[in-house]
């Protein structure tokens, strides 16, 4: 299996997560008025599912880091 592509996925699901992340933040705690109820509970649930793929990227990332041999951090 070729690491580095890996940690490249790896790198742009968490980049993916986090913006998703903040984007449901947004729209389920800024600009709530802008948006429909069904519009917020989509939010709200984005809050719980986007962390999630932002931690599973960061394990594949330690994981790709360990078997290239690089530091763990």
């Amino acid at each position: 299996m070729d690491y580095r592509k890996v940690l490249l996925a790896a790198h742009v699901a968490m980049a993916v997560a986090f913006i998703i992340c903040v984007g449901a933040v947004l729209v389920a705690y800024v600009y709530y008025e802008s948006f429909s109820l069904l519009q917020q509970v989509g939010a709200h649930i984005l809050l719980i599912v986007s962390p999630a793929a932002l931690k599973l990227g960061y394990v594949a990332r330690l994981t790709a880091l360990h078997r290239l041999g690089l530091a763990v951090n």
